[in-house]
């Protein structure tokens, strides 16, 4: 559907509604170009105020593409009542496919269409803007930095020669240090992407590239700094080039530590709905070409110095690029086994709760969106556990 249809679907939506349903967010929809944009349908039996698609509450249709009956809000009720009793005061929770939000339940103070700080869900937005430009051709995952950094080692002994830019996709670059340690990639004042990735590369490696996984703010600041370079572009320039303008997202931006240093693991803002098109984007063919790969895990078997424990609730998890790989091979007794090789469930939880995930395996999208200012990642990560199997009774009722 064209851009001015779907602005003409809106104009009528809010007159019509009441009789022949409002309009909703659908698909992912490619151009010629390889872009795209997020277009509307008309979905019966739903309700739309007349501010908009991002105003929609709720939309249901049946999970299945054989179906045509629709799901109702009774069907996600149970989810609703454990979103309710959840100890997360303040979010929104989207559940989508690859077609468009199939659910939306509100609870308490909080605004699905503000922008908000995302911390580590910021990461799958690089990732997705990385994996974008290596389709594009402008890299690819095995480059090495030296190849656009002139100030990496060129030294023959030197172990940081064998890093490459898959390694810091997936948090196996060497470069170890723990969130806490940000150092310059959280300093907008004195860093350039430029100046803190060669800062970080001055400080050397703590194990060799591709022998840990160690989850930290570095290893995606040199990889950033290796795409500006391989873009020709401002980071900022690139990352709207290949995710926020093909998918219409209007309100997602890094704002930290400062647009000449991005946090690139940490400092984006984004609202619910524009992360879900991220989401939805990613259960199509179109964005990403090759989700085995994208999701896969790269870290079995690998030393962890350090990963988010087990009270946050990945601390058995595995690493994909950008997000975390939802697996299990040895789980604790009576549980069963989420083999890691085979796992179709990615996510990437952040600090203050926010967690958008996707179930490959079911064709469906989550996003926890909220803003907890203690142990959010922990309270998320244990309500997305809880939802899970609500979602699957919920879509296949």
């Amino acid at each position: 559907m064209s851009k001015s249809r779907a602005r003409g679907f809106l104009a009528a939506g809010a007159a019509a509604s009441a009789a022949v349903g409002a309009l909703a967010l659908t698909g992912y929809s490619p151009n010629a170009e390889g872009s795209g944009e997020i277009v509307l349908r008309v979905v019966p039996g739903t309700t739309q105020s007349a501010s908009g698609p991002d105003s929609v509450q709720a939309r249901h249709v049946k999970a299945q593409a054989t179906s045509a009956s629709a799901l109702t809000a009774a069907d996600f009720a149970t989810v609703d009542g454990a979103v309710d009793a959840s100890v997360i005061p303040n979010m929104t929770l989207i559940i989508g496919d690859a077609d468009g939000i199939l659910h939306v339940h509100t609870k308490g103070n909080f605004d699905p269409n503000a922008a908000t700080d995302l911390a580590s869900g910021s990461k799958w937005l690089f990732a997705a803007m990385a994996i974008r430009m290596v389709q594009a051709g402008k890299a690819n995952l095995g480059d090495h930095p030296q190849q656009y950094l002139t100030f990496w080692t060129t030294n023959p002994s030197d172990n940081r020669r064998t890093m490459t830019l898959d390694h810091l996709m997936s948090m196996r670059s060497g470069f170890n240090a723990g969130p806490l340690a940000g150092g310059c990639v959280s300093n907008g004042l004195l860093y350039t992407l430029q100046s803190c990735a060669q800062t970080i590369h001055n400080q050397g490696v703590d194990t060799a590239p591709g022998a840990a996984f160690s989850y930290g703010p570095h290893h995606m600041q040199v990889a950033a700094a290796m795409l500006e370079k391989a873009g020709n572009k401002s980071f900022n320039s690139l990352f709207a080039e290949y995710l926020t303008t093909p998918l219409g997202m209007t309100k997602t931006k890094y704002t930290k530590a400062s647009a000449a240093n991005p946090w690139i693991a940490g400092g984006a803002q984004s609202s619910a709905y524009d992360y879900a098109k991220m989401l939805q984007a990613f259960l199509g063919t179109s964005f990403i070409t090759d989700m085995d790969d994208f999701t896969g895990a790269r870290t079995i078997g690998l030393p962890r110095p350090y990963v988010p424990g087990d009270g946050d609730g990945h601390g058995t998890w595995q690493y994909a690029i950008g997000s975390f790989v939802e697996c299990d091979d040895t789980p604790p007794a009576g549980q069963p086994a989420r083999p890691c090789a085979t796992a179709k469930i990615n996510s990437s939880p952040g600090a203050n709760g926010w967690l958008g995930w996707i179930d490959r395996e079911h064709g469906y999208y989550g996003l926890i969106a909220t803003r907890v200012l203690l142990s959010g990642s922990t309270k998320a990560v244990t309500l997305e556990q809880q939802l899970q199997p609500l979602i699957l009774d919920a879509l296949n009722p």
